[in-house]
């Protein structure tokens, strides 16, 4: 195959995800090239350029882009620079005679828009969704700060700037979501991230597990030393309070030092880690950007891991100490829960309850001979299931399929509904009934139900509302009712449950020039123009 990639990814778990992948293809004598930003070409960790062509094309964005929390006027500028960046790398694509797509994700926002450009059959591996608009890490970003009194109101999401801050939040969800329409399929790490992006998303993936190079992740040392080893950037998803506490439950004469590599570190974050430390006795000892060498030797020598990641979708590092010979003490949350056999290459807990942790660590830390003993058989759990070669298997596989078309993916719905609306003329028609359609204060509120009259019944059926006004038009998913009635209806003839929609959305009655109902059913979508005033 001539594989296409596009990529935003400086470093971390989803650039080593990519650079694997891209290893294992090239290996089984697939083309691949890739196209990225400049500040995503780093030489400084796992280079693409070092496996294949990669394609620099400018994106015009700035420091001030690099938070987790933007207002709309920045992130209207960077759905904007994104867009660009993507139209332009798809073009070059487009004229590169390429089998598929495989896009991954962006730093700025998880899921890119170049799937809205490039004609080919498109993948995107998504690792998380934009994990801070959905979890409290550590709060929501759109609750109220807490009232400084029982008595007082805090209203600081009403101010101008907290307007401002929510409705980026706003846009930037709505892009994510409908970029990742666009795309045939969407894979994912672990069946937690999966359920992640249900929850997020309200769209279907599959899971394809990752592998991890145990010819790099390997031991470098036979024997143990009592300490623990943690690994992850510094900040409060890498749950770093919860291995401090852990290990402080653990008797001074013979509590071990908890070394944590990670390749950054959020400031107050470590701050307080480094005070909770003190404050329980804990040796804790942070090890930043150290060289891949000095992270092999700290993996080897280590007594065990502590894996103590708030919901992390899946995680590299639990599966690089166990191919370095070291086992793994974690807290069954997350991905974790997919990759750690309780037993056999770890042991896990089912809460972050401080004095269990400290009771599993010690049993390792205590003992030696028995951490030398768990880490050689977690090392062969890795071999027989976790190896890099059975993760390019899985992505060759879904890469594969798309390309010769063996397999039909679900039909990229949104994009049939935006390719018919407006347009009236065709070959199928639908039936309907209008149950709501009422508009107050500026919002109009449609119910009922509609499906394809062709003698196929309604299962799989996606509901869209055109709406076009002042020379601009949009298309709106529908949320879907199961309306048996419809069923009960046609005496039976047919399943029709799926063909009830809701929809409540901000729309002026006098500012509509024209409305309708689009109706997507597999490879087929039939637009049906509505009048102003409906009845059944």
């Amino acid at each position: 195959m001539k594989i296409a990639v596009w990529h935003n990814l400086p470093s971390g778990g989803g650039k080593r995800q990519l650079y694997d992948h891209i290893r294992e293809l090239v290996r089984r004598g697939h083309h691949v090239e890739a196209w990225c930003p400049e500040f995503a070409a780093r030489t400084d960790f796992l280079p693409l350029s070092d496996l294949i062509p990669e394609h620099i094309v400018p994106l015009d964005m700035t420091g001030e882009f690099h938070t987790t929390l933007r207002p709309a006027r920045l992130v209207k500028r960077m759905i904007s620079a994104l867009d660009e960046h993507c139209r332009k790398c798809a073009e070059q694509i487009e004229s590169g005679d390429f089998n598929l797509l495989y896009a991954n994700s962006c730093t700025f926002i998880r899921v890119p828009s170049i799937a809205r450009y490039c004609s080919l059959p498109s993948i995107v591996y998504l690792g998380e969704p934009y994990r801070w608009f959905y979890e409290a890490l550590p709060e929501l970003p759109w609750i109220a700060p807490q009232a400084s009194s029982l008595l007082e109101a805090n209203d600081d999401l009403d101010t101008p700037e907290g307007k401002e801050l929510l409705q980026g939040i706003r846009l930037q969800a709505r892009e994510e979501v409908e970029n990742a329409r666009e795309f045939e399929l969407i894979l994912v790490n672990s069946l937690f991230t999966r359920e992640s992006l249900l929850r997020s998303f309200n769209l279907e993936s599959k899971v394809c597990y990752l592998g991890i190079d145990s010819d790099f992740y390997k031991p470098v040392r036979a024997s143990k030393e009592s300490f623990v080893v943690g690994l992850g950037t510094l900040y409060h998803a890498k749950g770093i309070d919860r291995a401090i506490r852990a290990i402080g439950t653990i008797s001074e004469s013979s509590r071990p030092s908890l070394i944590w590599i990670g390749n950054g570190a959020w400031q107050r974050d470590l701050h307080s880690y480094q005070s909770l430390a003190a404050r329980l006795n804990v040796n804790f000892v942070p090890k930043m950007n150290i060289p891949h060498e000095e992270v092999l030797d700290y993996l080897s020598a280590a007594a065990v891991m502590v894996y103590t990641s708030r919901l992390e979708p899946f995680g590299y590092a639990p599966l690089e100490a166990n191919a370095c010979g070291t086992a793994v003490v974690g807290i069954a949350e997350g991905g974790i829960r997919e990759s750690i056999v309780d037993g056999c290459n770890g042991l896990l807990t089912k809460s972050d309850d401080p004095k269990e942790l400290g009771s599993l660590i010690s049993s390792f830390t205590d003992h030696l001979s028995y951490a030398v003993e768990f880490g050689k058989k977690a090392r062969d759990h890795v071999l027989a299931r976790w190896s890099s070669k059975a993760g390019g298997d899985r992505i060759e596989a879904y890469l594969t399929d798309l390309a010769e078309k063996r397999t039909t993916y679900p039909p990229k719905s949104f994009r049939l509904a935006r390719s018919v609306a407006g347009e009236s003329a065709s070959k199928f028609q639908i039936r309907f009934g209008i149950d709501r359609f009422a508009f107050h204060q500026s919002a109009l509120q449609l119910s009922g139900w509609a499906y394809i009259d062709d003698g196929i019944d309604s299962r799989g059926t996606e509901h869209f509302l055109f709406i076009k006004h002042a020379n601009k038009s949009a298309v709106l998913s529908m949320q879907k009712v199961i309306r048996r009635d419809v069923t009960e209806s046609t005496g039976g003839k047919g399943d029709y449950d799926e063909s009830g929609f809701s929809i409540g959305t901000v729309c002026a009655q006098e500012q509509i020039e024209e409305m309708g109902i689009i109706v997507v059913r597999s490879s087929k979508a039939v637009y049906h123009k509505l009048p102003l005033s409906v009845s059944n």
